[in-house]
Protein backbone atom coordinates (compact mmCIF):
# COMPACT_ATOMS: atom_id res chain seq x y z
CA UNK A 1 0.00 0.00 0.00
CA UNK A 2 1.21 3.58 -0.95
CA UNK A 3 -0.61 5.87 0.60
CA UNK A 4 -3.91 6.13 -0.71
CA UNK A 5 -3.18 3.41 -3.56
CA UNK A 6 -3.62 -0.56 -2.69
CA UNK A 7 -2.34 -2.66 -5.15
CA UNK A 8 -2.96 -6.19 -5.90
CA UNK A 9 -1.43 -8.61 -8.40
CA UNK A 10 -4.05 -7.53 -11.44
CA UNK A 11 -5.71 -4.08 -10.38
CA UNK A 12 -5.29 -1.04 -8.31
CA UNK A 13 -7.41 0.33 -6.15
CA UNK A 14 -7.42 4.52 -5.38
CA UNK A 15 -9.19 4.99 -2.16
CA UNK A 16 -8.47 8.69 -1.22
CA UNK A 17 -12.31 9.53 -1.63
CA UNK A 18 -13.64 6.95 0.11
CA UNK A 19 -15.20 7.06 3.52
CA UNK A 20 -13.63 3.39 3.87
CA UNK A 21 -11.09 2.31 2.89
CA UNK A 22 -9.42 -1.68 1.73
CA UNK A 23 -9.46 -3.91 5.22
CA UNK A 24 -9.14 -7.59 5.75
CA UNK A 25 -13.40 -7.64 5.73
CA UNK A 26 -13.70 -6.52 2.46
CA UNK A 27 -10.63 -9.19 1.13
CA UNK A 28 -12.36 -11.41 2.35
CA UNK A 29 -15.61 -11.61 1.11
CA UNK A 30 -14.32 -11.02 -2.41
CA UNK A 31 -11.95 -13.90 -2.15
CA UNK A 32 -15.05 -16.27 -0.42
CA UNK A 33 -18.30 -15.45 -1.53
CA UNK A 34 -19.55 -18.03 -4.33
CA UNK A 35 -19.57 -16.46 -8.04
CA UNK A 36 -22.51 -16.35 -10.56
CA UNK A 37 -22.57 -14.55 -14.19
CA UNK A 38 -24.12 -11.77 -12.46
CA UNK A 39 -23.04 -10.74 -8.85
CA UNK A 40 -24.32 -7.51 -6.95
CA UNK A 41 -21.83 -5.67 -4.36
CA UNK A 42 -24.20 -3.77 -2.23
CA UNK A 43 -22.42 -0.83 -0.61
CA UNK A 44 -19.32 -1.26 -3.31
CA UNK A 45 -16.98 1.51 -1.64
CA UNK A 46 -13.66 1.66 -3.19
CA UNK A 47 -15.07 -0.93 -5.96
CA UNK A 48 -12.61 -3.68 -3.85
CA UNK A 49 -15.16 -6.76 -3.18
CA UNK A 50 -16.28 -5.76 -7.20
CA UNK A 51 -13.07 -6.05 -8.84
CA UNK A 52 -12.13 -9.40 -6.83
CA UNK A 53 -15.46 -11.19 -8.24
CA UNK A 54 -14.47 -9.96 -11.50
CA UNK A 55 -11.42 -11.31 -11.13
CA UNK A 56 -12.17 -14.88 -9.73
CA UNK A 57 -15.19 -14.72 -12.01
CA UNK A 58 -13.99 -14.44 -15.83
CA UNK A 59 -17.27 -14.31 -17.70
CA UNK A 60 -19.29 -12.40 -14.62
CA UNK A 61 -21.07 -9.32 -15.19
CA UNK A 62 -20.13 -7.51 -11.73
CA UNK A 63 -22.28 -4.45 -10.62
CA UNK A 64 -21.80 -2.17 -7.61
CA UNK A 65 -24.11 0.41 -6.18
CA UNK A 66 -23.68 2.62 -3.32
CA UNK A 67 -25.39 5.77 -2.33
CA UNK A 68 -22.04 7.95 -1.85
CA UNK A 69 -21.55 10.35 -5.02
CA UNK A 70 -17.72 10.37 -4.35
CA UNK A 71 -16.86 6.71 -3.60
CA UNK A 72 -19.08 5.85 -6.70
CA UNK A 73 -16.86 8.30 -8.83
CA UNK A 74 -13.97 6.88 -7.44
CA UNK A 75 -15.23 3.23 -7.91
CA UNK A 76 -15.87 4.08 -11.42
CA UNK A 77 -12.58 5.32 -11.92
CA UNK A 78 -11.56 1.89 -10.39
CA UNK A 79 -13.00 -0.01 -12.38
CA UNK A 80 -12.18 1.67 -16.00
CA UNK A 81 -8.51 1.43 -15.02
CA UNK A 82 -8.69 -2.51 -14.59
CA UNK A 83 -8.52 -5.42 -17.05
CA UNK A 84 -11.86 -6.28 -16.29
CA UNK A 85 -13.59 -2.77 -17.00
CA UNK A 86 -15.79 -4.39 -19.57
CA UNK A 87 -17.34 -6.50 -17.03
CA UNK A 88 -17.56 -4.08 -14.64
CA UNK A 89 -20.67 -1.37 -13.95
CA UNK A 90 -21.51 1.29 -10.93
CA UNK A 91 -25.08 2.57 -10.00
CA UNK A 92 -25.33 5.19 -7.34
CA UNK A 93 -28.46 3.94 -5.17
CA UNK A 94 -29.39 2.46 -2.45
CA UNK A 95 -30.38 -1.04 -2.22
CA UNK A 96 -34.08 -0.04 -1.30
CA UNK A 97 -34.42 2.20 -4.48
CA UNK A 98 -32.15 -0.17 -6.22
CA UNK A 99 -34.16 -3.26 -5.85
CA UNK A 100 -37.61 -1.69 -6.53
CA UNK A 101 -36.07 0.14 -9.96
CA UNK A 102 -34.10 -3.06 -11.41
CA UNK A 103 -35.48 -4.22 -14.56
CA UNK A 104 -32.55 -6.68 -15.38
CA UNK A 105 -32.17 -10.22 -14.53
CA UNK A 106 -31.76 -11.67 -11.18
CA UNK A 107 -28.43 -12.00 -9.56
CA UNK A 108 -26.73 -15.05 -8.59
CA UNK A 109 -24.57 -13.90 -6.15
CA UNK A 110 -25.12 -10.53 -3.64
CA UNK A 111 -22.35 -9.74 -1.89
CA UNK A 112 -22.12 -6.71 1.22
CA UNK A 113 -19.57 -5.73 3.83
CA UNK A 114 -22.71 -4.59 5.75
CA UNK A 115 -22.57 -1.37 8.35
CA UNK A 116 -22.97 -3.57 11.46
CA UNK A 117 -23.04 -0.87 14.03
CA UNK A 118 -26.02 -0.92 15.59
CA UNK A 119 -27.30 1.80 18.35
CA UNK A 120 -23.85 3.52 18.85
CA UNK A 121 -22.34 6.30 18.95
CA UNK A 122 -21.84 7.57 15.51
CA UNK A 123 -18.72 9.38 14.42
CA UNK A 124 -18.22 12.72 13.47
CA UNK A 125 -17.72 11.76 9.69
CA UNK A 126 -20.92 11.53 7.95
CA UNK A 127 -20.02 9.59 5.15
CA UNK A 128 -18.33 7.54 7.67
CA UNK A 129 -21.19 6.80 9.80
CA UNK A 130 -23.03 5.87 6.84
CA UNK A 131 -20.62 3.30 5.79
CA UNK A 132 -20.07 2.12 9.28
CA UNK A 133 -23.03 1.93 10.93
CA UNK A 134 -26.85 0.72 10.13
CA UNK A 135 -28.23 3.99 9.68
CA UNK A 136 -28.79 3.62 5.71
CA UNK A 137 -29.00 -0.06 5.57
CA UNK A 138 -30.59 -2.01 8.36
CA UNK A 139 -30.05 -5.91 8.43
CA UNK A 140 -33.57 -6.24 7.92
CA UNK A 141 -33.32 -3.91 4.70
CA UNK A 142 -30.54 -5.90 3.57
CA UNK A 143 -32.24 -8.85 3.15
CA UNK A 144 -35.80 -7.98 2.46
CA UNK A 145 -34.24 -5.85 -0.23
CA UNK A 146 -32.01 -8.33 -1.60
CA UNK A 147 -34.65 -11.39 -1.76
CA UNK A 148 -36.42 -9.98 -4.84
CA UNK A 149 -33.06 -9.37 -6.69
CA UNK A 150 -31.21 -12.62 -5.57
CA UNK A 151 -32.31 -16.21 -7.98
CA UNK A 152 -34.06 -18.68 -6.18
CA UNK A 153 -30.29 -20.41 -5.97
CA UNK A 154 -28.40 -17.64 -5.72
CA UNK A 155 -26.39 -16.42 -2.60
CA UNK A 156 -26.05 -13.61 -0.68
CA UNK A 157 -22.75 -13.60 1.32
CA UNK A 158 -21.58 -11.15 4.34
CA UNK A 159 -19.11 -10.45 6.84
CA UNK A 160 -19.97 -9.53 10.42
CA UNK A 161 -17.99 -9.20 14.15
CA UNK A 162 -19.51 -11.81 16.81
CA UNK A 163 -21.15 -8.89 18.50
CA UNK A 164 -23.92 -8.87 16.19
CA UNK A 165 -24.09 -12.73 14.66
CA UNK A 166 -26.97 -13.69 16.43
CA UNK A 167 -29.26 -10.39 14.81
CA UNK A 168 -27.88 -10.88 11.17
CA UNK A 169 -28.90 -14.42 11.57
CA UNK A 170 -32.15 -13.29 12.72
CA UNK A 171 -32.68 -10.86 10.64
CA UNK A 172 -32.12 -13.56 7.53
CA UNK A 173 -34.65 -16.21 8.68
CA UNK A 174 -37.52 -13.43 9.27
CA UNK A 175 -36.96 -12.86 5.67
CA UNK A 176 -36.78 -16.55 4.66
CA UNK A 177 -33.02 -16.88 4.50
CA UNK A 178 -31.18 -19.95 5.38
CA UNK A 179 -27.34 -20.03 6.51
CA UNK A 180 -26.02 -22.39 4.14
CA UNK A 181 -22.24 -21.78 4.69
CA UNK A 182 -20.52 -20.14 7.86
CA UNK A 183 -16.67 -19.24 8.30
CA UNK A 184 -15.44 -18.41 11.64
CA UNK A 185 -12.40 -16.25 10.95
CA UNK A 186 -9.61 -16.43 14.43
CA UNK A 187 -6.52 -13.54 14.59
CA UNK A 188 -4.52 -16.54 16.21
CA UNK A 189 -5.47 -19.82 17.56
CA UNK A 190 -5.71 -19.41 21.13
CA UNK A 191 -8.58 -16.40 20.56
CA UNK A 192 -12.08 -16.94 19.70
CA UNK A 193 -13.72 -15.66 16.28
CA UNK A 194 -13.99 -12.20 15.73
CA UNK A 195 -15.33 -12.49 12.38
CA UNK A 196 -17.61 -14.67 10.32
CA UNK A 197 -18.02 -14.75 6.86
CA UNK A 198 -22.05 -16.25 6.42
CA UNK A 199 -23.24 -17.31 2.96
CA UNK A 200 -27.06 -17.04 2.81
CA UNK A 201 -29.49 -18.71 0.52
CA UNK A 202 -33.76 -18.97 -0.74
CA UNK A 203 -33.38 -22.38 -1.20
CA UNK A 204 -31.25 -24.28 1.51
CA UNK A 205 -29.39 -27.09 1.41
CA UNK A 206 -29.61 -30.55 3.41
CA UNK A 207 -26.30 -29.29 5.56
CA UNK A 208 -24.47 -26.28 6.56
CA UNK A 209 -20.85 -26.05 5.65
CA UNK A 210 -18.73 -24.90 8.24
CA UNK A 211 -15.26 -23.52 8.71
CA UNK A 212 -12.84 -22.39 11.31
CA UNK A 213 -10.13 -20.92 10.16
CA UNK A 214 -6.62 -18.53 11.16
CA UNK A 215 -5.61 -15.74 9.70
CA UNK A 216 -2.20 -15.76 11.47
CA UNK A 217 0.31 -18.26 12.72
CA UNK A 218 1.65 -18.33 16.09
CA UNK A 219 4.94 -16.41 14.93
CA UNK A 220 2.85 -13.51 13.34
CA UNK A 221 3.06 -14.96 10.12
CA UNK A 222 0.05 -15.31 7.39
CA UNK A 223 -1.72 -18.69 7.97
CA UNK A 224 -1.95 -21.15 5.06
CA UNK A 225 -4.99 -20.74 4.77
CA UNK A 226 -4.95 -17.05 4.21
CA UNK A 227 -2.02 -17.59 2.48
CA UNK A 228 -4.01 -20.03 -0.52
CA UNK A 229 -7.15 -17.91 -0.37
CA UNK A 230 -5.43 -14.62 -1.47
CA UNK A 231 -2.66 -16.08 -3.28
CA UNK A 232 -4.27 -14.78 -6.56
CA UNK A 233 -4.63 -11.26 -5.06
CA UNK A 234 -1.79 -10.31 -2.60
CA UNK A 235 1.64 -9.04 -3.91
Amino acid sequence: MKGDRFSFKRFTVVQSDCAMKVGTDGVLIGAWAQGAPRILDVGTGTGLMALMMAQRFAEAQVWGIDVDTAACRQAAENFAASPFSDRLHIVENSLQNFCRTWDGEAFGSIVCNPPFFVDSLVCKDERRTIARHDKNLSFNDLFSCSKPLLKADGRLTVIVPSEVLSMITASAAFAGFSLVARCDIRTVARKQPRRHLLSFSLNPTADLVFEDRLLQEADGSRSKWYSQLMADFYL
